[in-house]
């Protein structure tokens, strides 16, 4: 087997170019940025190729990618995943395996606490996790150490036998039921997975390393034993590692042995100004990988170190005329509460990466019901939200229109947890609908006010454009570009902890890497801002 590693700063196109390597095995050709023919091989079946990453946004974009570029269907894509998904199915998994919030209820009031509520995030294994006791016990799990190990690691205000004691009714209630925690989908042992779980890989890609848990990389050593590979891609980008928290190992990943090292050293998002600041950053992070990646061509771009955030707001109306795309960030939500009452306050929209105006969910449900009535396909969680805006009819309603099966609705949302990639086409939804009528005949369960102004976004054309400010924090806007970023400068009163001697040193590199990611995501301006509540934690770069 032959291994790489690629590293790719900020921009410089690290996905992009994994997703060349895999058509270039399915196509047999290789091409570079530019176009140009560089190489050729013998094509395979996209059945002997894997590709993981973090996030089931990425599997979907490289999906849709291979699909339209590669003339292959969705269904040949089988190893096109997240690796929690395919460690659900390597051990054979079902829905009655995993623990629910019934279940960590139960255990913890047999142990004598009330138990917390956590929030949907914490069930679907995100990092919005509100208990800090099961956040512990996950995060021993995914960096595969004692309970003890992690507390001594990452220490939560809590008394560490009552962690001991809730840990202990969790393991029992999970043996005597056959349940798994979120961070148990990921198998470590060659028992735990079936046989011939995915033994045709033959090129394993595996995207956004740095974010992977001691666990993943348990898992993909695993996989490549028992798949017989040709080639292991790794590909990440150790300064852009921020969910150390969560369990996530930059170290396994900078250590990682491989044949051939390659660093991706052209940004095509960071301008000249921009870059300088952002060397200044990776500076501050101790340990990682030295590399060195040139600046976009062109403009130098625009870079101001001290912009007050009482400045901005009269700013804000030519903001949100402009075609240009903003973002304001910062490390913490509460760190956004002004920007958030400024925008309110100016009746001006905006959106971050759990929240966005209710106008724009409607305006995409009209978008995917034009599509699906053009005899396109889309994906079911948008075919979801074309249902949410009809009402659905029972079967003693004698008005014809409407849904056919009252349970349609109840039927994909449970489809969803099975086949999260499918796609609903017009034939599945004509045998679900007695009619297909214009949308605003359809959606009847929209106000009239909502209805005239889709009708004004129709008319215009601008139906598909979405408020060109986004408001979010530094994990937030990870992956994602805009043009003008204004980035608050500032440590919480949990980051000054992670600079403490007690605490492990390196959290405060993760600190600086969060700070990387938020100002490395603008490709015009960047903009920082002193926060006015810095109450003496401000970083001094």
């Amino acid at each position: 087997m032959t291994s790489f590693k690629v590293f790719g700063p900020p921009g410089t196109g690290k996905t992009s170019f994994l997703i060349r390597q895999i058509k270039f095995r399915l196509t047999g050709k290789l091409y570079d940025t530019s176009n140009k023919l560089e190489d050729t091989c013998t094509s395979i079946s996209a059945d002997k190729i894997g590709y993981f990453s973090f996030t089931k946004e990425a599997i979907r974009v490289a999906k849709q990618k291979m699909v339209e570029e590669c003339d292959v269907d969705y269904s040949d894509l089988e190893y096109f995943r997240t690796m929690h998904s395919l460690g659900y199915e390597a051990q054979s998994f079902n829905s009655e395996t995993l623990l629910t919030q019934e279940d960590l209820q139960a255990c913890f009031e047999k142990a004598g606490y009330a138990h917390v509520e956590m929030t949907d995030g914490e069930l679907n294994g995100k990092v919005e996790i509100k208990d800090p006791t099961l956040h512990l016990i996950n995060y021993a799990k995914s960096r595969m150490m004692t309970l003890q190990e992690a507390f001594n690691k990452r220490p939560i205000n809590e008394d560490f036998n009552d962690i001991k004691r809730k840990n202990e009714y969790i393991k029992k209630h999970c043996d005597l039921r056959g349940k798994k925690s979120f961070a148990e989908m990921i198998p470590i042992t060659h028992k735990a997975i079936k046989n011939n779980a995915f033994k045709k890989i033959k090129y394993l890609f595996i995207d956004e390393a740095q974010d992977l848990s001691t666990r993943q990389f348990e898992f993909i050593k695993i996989m490549a034993s028992l798949c017989d590979l040709e080639q292991l891609w790794i590909a990440g980008d150790d300064d852009q590692a921020i969910y150390s928290f969560n369990g996530a190992d930059v170290k396994k990943f900078i250590e990682f042995k491989c044949n051939e090292k390659i660093i991706l050293d052209q940004s095509f998002r960071v301008p000249k100004k921009g870059h300088e600041y952002l060397e200044e950053i990776c500076h501050k992070i101790k340990f990682r990988e030295s590399k060195i990646y040139k600046y976009r061509d062109g403009d130098e771009g625009k870079f101001n170190r001290d912009f007050y955030s009482e400045d901005i707001t009269q700013y804000l109306t030519q903001i949100a005329q402009s075609d240009r795309s903003f973002l304001f960030t910062a490390r913490n939500n509460y760190l956004l509460t002004s920007i958030k009452d400024d925008l309110k306050d100016n009746h001006i929209e905006y959106r971050s990466k759990d929240y966005l105006p209710p106008i724009y969910e409607f305006k995409e449900a009209v978008i995917q019901l034009k599509l699906i009535q053009a005899n396109d396909k889309i994906p079911i969680g948008d075919y979801l939200n074309v249902l949410k805006r009809i009402e659905a009819k029972t079967k003693l309603d004698k008005n014809p229109g409407g849904i056919k099966n009252y349970g349609h609705q109840k039927e994909i949302e449970d489809r969803i947890k099975i086949e999260p990639d499918a796609r609903i086409g017009l034939e599945e939804m004509k045998a679900n609908m007695r009619f297909m009528k214009p949308w605003d005949q359809m959606f009847n369960l929209l106000e009239p006010v909502d209805i005239s102004i889709l009708k004004q976004h129709e008319k215009n054309n601008t139906l598909d454009k979405k408020p060109n400010i986004t408001v979010d924090t530094f994990h937030g806007v990870k992956g994602s570009e805009y043009d003008n970023v204004f980035a608050y400068k500032q440590v919480t009163r949990v980051q000054e902890d992670c600079m403490n001697s007690n605490v492990d040193m390196r959290a405060s590199d993760d600190e600086w890497r969060a700070y990387y990611v938020g100002c490395s995501r603008h490709k015009k301006s960047l903009t920082i801002i002193p926060h006015p509540n810095s109450r003496g934690c401000q970083y001094n770069i």
